[in-house]
């Protein structure tokens, strides 16, 4: 592996960490300060994480699955 290279990785692997602690802090922030119910609060929380996770399964597979062109990733 080529210096360049290790520098994206490490890039993208510092760039996934910061992601996922920001996505916790604004979880927790969000349910701390929600003027729900517990139970509203924790339906919420359910359905996000799951479309989160479902939404980056789809990145995931799209990386996994690209044969060396470029694509566009549209958020």
């Amino acid at each position: 592996m080529n210096r360049h290279a290790r520098t994206i990785g490490l890039s993208l692997g510092l760039f996934g960490a910061g992601l996922m602690g920001g996505l916790a802090l604004g979880l927790a922030a969000g349910i701390l300060l929600a003027p729900r119910s517990g139970r509203e609060s924790r339906d919420s929380v359910r359905r996000g994480v799951s479309e989160a996770y479902d939404k980056g399964q789809s990145y995931v597979d799209r990386f996994r699955n690209r044969d060396g062109e470029k694509e566009t990733v549209e958020l």
